[in-house]
């Protein structure tokens, strides 16, 4: 081989050794600008759910740490459909309010925490806001009774309050007990026959038979 084809050899062969450098070079640059995002992006995702946790407006209530951290405990709740155990244990453990998830708290106060929560307010206690989350504005974007702003909410109340008076509640029972005795006794023939009953249907139906009545 001649002196000129070994030079040209040993060029193509000191080319790709440089060229093999170059490239892991890059890629280990690479794997660090993506190990660099991923701890960027998990630093993002964790400093919100440990201030909420630790340092938010629910700090203070009592409730399991895991709850709140992460909605993942109540939504295996809700999923398995414990809840009327695993709240219940819950306030036996914690007390009459616990912090059932990162954001929610659940009372066992009775009459005198419904009557907080959402009971008439006095002259210049501020109202409770409603959770933009279950309580959106609809489609037309004009709020109805329940998204409304306090001066809108009064307006609306009033247009609606005498269907809620005690006199008209008292005035409806008759008509009430009617329906709903008559779905009694379908049930109770149901019953006799020894037939599967679909429960949701009779609520249905009796539901449709007040409100066409009224």
């Amino acid at each position: 081989m001649s002196t000129a084809a070994r030079a040209s050899f040993a060029f193509a062969g000191l080319f790709s050794v440089k060229i093999s450098i170059i490239t892991t070079a890059l890629e280990m640059a690479l794997y660090e600008i993506i190990l660099y995002f991923a701890a960027l992006f998990a630093l993002c995702a964790i400093i919100p759910i440990i201030y909420t946790a630790y340092f938010g407006p629910l700090r203070k209530f009592p409730g399991p740490t895991l709850r709140k951290l992460s909605n993942l405990p109540e939504s295996l709740t809700v999923a398995k459909g414990n809840d009327g155990w695993d709240y219940v244990d819950l306030h036996v453990k914690y007390g009459p309010v616990v912090r059932i998830g990162p954001n929610k708290l659940s009372y066992s106060a009775g009459a005198q925490a419904w009557k907080e929560i959402y009971g008439f307010r006095k002259h210049g206690q501020p109202s409770v806001s409603k959770d933009k989350k279950y309580y959106k504005r609809p489609f037309n974007n004009v709020d109805a009774i329940h998204t409304a702003d306090d001066t809108n909410h009064s307006r609306q109340r009033k247009i609606l309050s005498h269907a809620f008076a005690d006199k008209s509640l008292k005035d409806l029972e008759p008509t009430l007990k009617h329906w709903v005795g008559l779905m009694k006794v379908k049930l109770e023939e149901k019953a006799g026959t020894n037939e599967k009953v679909d429960i949701l249907k009779f609520y249905n139906c009796t539901t449709f038979d007040i409100m066409v009545f009224f």
